[in-house]
């Protein structure tokens, strides 16, 4: 690639990382309301911990998959697949676990609805900006959008 073309691809992944962000955090804000308003400010707490939580591993995920997309490298897309898989598993799992047990404001059940709405969510999300960014007309194998 040359370095007009990494250097569109990289500023196409950053701008889908950033609706991915601003998805998430839209979400949130909605959906906190939401709850806000049905069930009070002691179901919304756990929100803010449950979206970062599964955003952060979804971001590096699609940080990860794009690079590996953007360079042509099948095996290090299958790689960024299963190792985004097992990161996300791993992150929000463990990290939901440590706030449940270790944060008394936490442990109800409300954080793993969030966890599970945001799972969910960011999952979708990144799956879809990941389809498109592979998608792309200028991609290293010559694929175009169907």
């Amino acid at each position: 690639m040359t370095p007009a073309a990494t250097h569109s691809s990289t500023a196409v992944l950053t701008r889908l990382i950033a609706r991915l962000v601003t998805g998430t955090l839209a979400l949130w804000f909605v959906a906190g309301l939401a709850v806000h308003q049905w069930r009070g400010p002691d179901d919304v707490l756990p929100s803010a911990p449950a979206a970062l939580l599964c955003l952060f591993p979804a971001t590096l995920t699609l940080w990860w998959a794009g690079r590996a997309g953007l360079r042509g490298d099948a095996q290090g897309l299958m790689v960024a697949f299963v190792g985004g898989m097992l990161l996300r598993l791993a992150v929000v799992l463990g990290g939901a676990l440590a706030c449940y047990y270790l944060v008394p404001a936490f442990h109800r059940p409300a954080l793993w609805a969030w966890v599970v709405l945001f799972y969910l969510f960011t999952l979708g999300l990144e799956t879809s900006l990941a389809l498109r960014l592979l998608s792309r007309p200028d991609a290293p194998d010559g694929r175009s959008p169907s």
